[in-house]
């Protein structure tokens, strides 16, 4: 009791004396003086210290009000104001801190935090040409601010202004030529891979990342810039030997080249891969469907089910027979894949789309109805095709059974 007897008695004199500045004084009391800024600034810290302990305790409604007063003790403070919308904002009143910006930017054009912040809230809100005006208003006083250019030039980008968008981002690594993330959105908004290279490799160069380079060097590779791609990822190789995807992308990039030995001794360096020759097979057959290069993939996955009846590999051969418009040898593969194995409902899908291209709908069919009739192959998609094949037969009835 003694304690907190001698912290009210100390506490509260304190308080009367800080909110003695935020007072409005008695008639008699009133000079010709102003209140002295520390008075203001006194009353202004007190609720602002207020503000931002119910803040942290997620009282939201206790800081608004708090901040809300700081700001009658002193209008002018901009610390408060930029406090205000954020905690809207965390209220998850996006209009409340919307029309508080406004009110900041028509108090101070130049409060660039505020026009920020609102073009930012107005592109969430999809009003993007609002969002663009606040970019641009900033711009006006402030030209090579590169956080303002960089922001508008993505915005023009997503909203179509595509070459606003590139001059923008232009001027604004002109303006900061160490600006990584400038690089980055103009390599990815290239119109032509000639023009995209350079951005990628300046941006790579500013800030390297492996993630970075793996998209750096998918670029390389599809177009067809082997020797580019395969740099980049030893280059990845070289931070971490067990990054398999890179190693992968390799083993592509060698394929694409027509390197196929110097590829089957890279994928052999993947551990799952040395071991198993059909595994290995399997993965150049899967490279090579990706480089568009099908009878090679052909040849690979034609090796894997003489070996080992591999789903996978028959279902890719069904596809890829499919294409080349082998359709006998494209139904023989999918044939084969049973009704424990994943790729059993894609495949019988396929091979009813087969059946009707050679006009074999009885076929077609007869093989739903048999899946149908038991209960380890029966599936819900094999009533709606039957059903389909049934209405281009016009029996209506049998459709809708």
């Amino acid at each position: 009791m003694k304690i907190g007897r001698f912290k009210t008695a100390w506490l509260l004199p304190l308080i009367l004396l800080l909110l003695g500045g935020c007072a409005t004084p008695e008639s008699s009391l009133v000079t010709d003086e102003s209140p002295t800024d520390s008075q203001d600034l006194s009353c202004a810290y007190f609720y602002f210290l207020w503000g931002t302990h119910a803040e942290y305790g997620n009282e939201f409604d206790e800081a608004v009000d708090a901040y809300e007063k700081a700001l009658v003790c002193d209008p002018s403070a901009i610390y408060i104001k930029h406090k205000l919308p954020l905690l809207h904002l965390k209220k998850g009143d996006t209009a409340r801190a919307i029309k508080i910006l406004q009110e900041n930017i028509v108090d101070d054009p130049l409060d660039t935090a505020s026009r920020k912040l609102l073009a930012g809230l107005l592109a969430q809100q999809k009003e993007f040409t609002a969002a663009i005006d606040q970019y641009n208003e900033i711009l006006s006083y402030d030209p090579e601010n590169d956080q303002v250019l960089l922001r508008l030039g993505v915005l023009q980008e997503q909203t179509g202004k595509s070459q606003k968008a590139r001059r923008t981002l232009k001027k604004l690594v002109a303006i900061n030529p160490e600006s990584y993330f400038g690089y980055l959105a103009l390599a990815r908004m290239s119109d032509s891979p000639n023009e995209a290279e350079p951005y990628y490799l300046k941006a790579l160069s500013l800030n390297w990342s492996s993630e970075l380079a793996h998209e750096v060097a998918q670029f390389h590779i599809e177009q067809k810039s082997y020797d580019q791609a395969i740099k980049t990822l030893r280059e990845i190789l070289d931070q971490n030997k067990s990054e398999e995807q890179a190693r992968l992308l390799i083993v592509q990039a060698l394929l694409g080249s027509g390197r196929e030995d110097e590829a089957i001794v890279e994928l052999s360096l993947i551990p799952r891969y040395r071991s198993s020759p059909v595994q290995l097979s399997l993965a150049l057959g899967k490279l090579y469907v990706r480089l568009g290069k099908y009878d090679q993939a052909i040849a690979h996955l034609s090796a894997v089910i003489k070996v080992e009846d591999d789903s996978s590999a028959r279902y890719l051969l069904g596809v890829l027979y499919s294409e080349q418009n082998r359709l006998s040898e494209s139904l023989e593969a999918l044939e084969g894949i049973g009704a424990d194995q994943e790729e059993f409902e894609d495949s019988v899908f396929l091979r009813s789309r087969l059946l009707h291209q050679q006009e074999k709908a009885d076929d077609a069919l007869a093989m739903l109805n048999e899946y149908i009739t038991v209960s380890s192959t029966r599936r819900p998609l094999f009533y709606v095709m039957a059903a389909s094949l049934y209405r281009d037969r016009g029996q209506m009835e049998l459709a809708s059974a």
